[in-house]
């Protein structure tokens, strides 16, 4: 039997009505277009469901659209678990540091025990008073360089200089430590809660002051200070401004840290390490 539209050869009355249906160049010829059955990811138009999910299988567009689908679930995952082991690997690090410290000072004898309460009681009386004016004439020892190590880094700078002599950890495993006010007395103080806030809030405007002027100099150094020229900012590639904006945003991170630590408030990892750190450096 012979179309009437395309002329093509079918052998069936059926054959020729589901030719005339579901044929694409037939339709055209008819005037007619079959959309019923359409690709959502290339708009591509197929005559029957079957020839649809044909399409499905070399159709580029779905394939990148679930490409990228799998990546984002992937990287979700990853992240995921980074964060599950950076959470397990902090437990980790204070079980092994406490275990150490034990090993490192645990009395062998009674008469050991006692010599070794003497010679803490000994370098206890010898910390040199903390003060306020101490502590914000310090503060100018501060540098960048101190913060990009976040609160490791300014462990170090207080261990250094504003707490040098005049600090000990009596207890690891509690963060427990002690100094001498500004009239002498020993203050006990359990987890550094007071040392942590003390110290934070006497760098916080010097550490604004030194994040600035850092700011100022790898601005014009990358071309992105607003007094620099358009023949400066020509001359500074792309690479180096984007590692620039990188770098500050991570500077401007740890200042925000140190300004939330300072006004009391938490920190998730400014303040774990700031204290494992004066802890572990001034342990007797």
């Amino acid at each position: 039997m012979e179309c009437q539209y395309c002329k093509k050869i079918l052998k069936t009355k059926s054959a020729l009505s589901y030719h005339q249906r579901t044929t694409q160049y037939c339709l055209k010829i008819q005037g007619k277009q079959n959309n019923c059955h359409k690709c959502q990811f290339c708009n591509r138009t197929t005559t029957t469901h079957q020839s649809l999910q044909q399409h499905f299988h070399i159709c580029s567009k779905k394939q990148s659209y679930e490409s990228a689908k799998n990546a984002e679930i992937e990287i979700a995952k990853l992240k995921l678990e980074n964060k599950k082991y950076k959470k397990e690997n902090k437990k980790l690090q204070e079980k092994l540091d406490k275990v150490l410290y034990q090993a490192i000072n645990k009395p062998t004898t009674t008469t050991n025990y006692l010599t070794n309460n003497t010679q803490i009681q000994r370098q206890i009386n010898n910390l040199v008073p903390l003060t306020e004016e101490h502590l914000q004439d310090q503060a100018k020892h501060l540098t960048i360089e101190y913060l990009k190590r976040g609160g490791s880094g300014i462990a170090e700078f207080a261990l250094e200089h504003p707490l040098k002599d005049r600090i000990l950890c009596v207890d690891f495993s509690r963060k427990k430590v002690v100094f001498k006010d500004e009239d002498g007395n020993v203050v006990n103080d359990p987890d550094a809660a007071k040392i942590t806030e003390m110290i934070f809030k006497s760098i916080a405007d010097h550490n604004n002051n030194n994040v600035e002027k850092y700011k100022e100099l790898e601005y014009k150094k990358a071309g992105l200070h607003e007094d620099c020229t358009d023949e400066e900012r020509d001359k500074v590639s792309d690479a180096l401004k984007i590692h620039t904006m990188k770098e500050m945003g991570k500077v401007f991170s740890l200042k925000r840290q140190v300004e939330a630590v300072a006004k009391g408030e938490s920190s998730e990892n400014m303040v774990p390490e700031f204290k494992r750190k004066i802890c572990a450096q001034s342990s007797i």
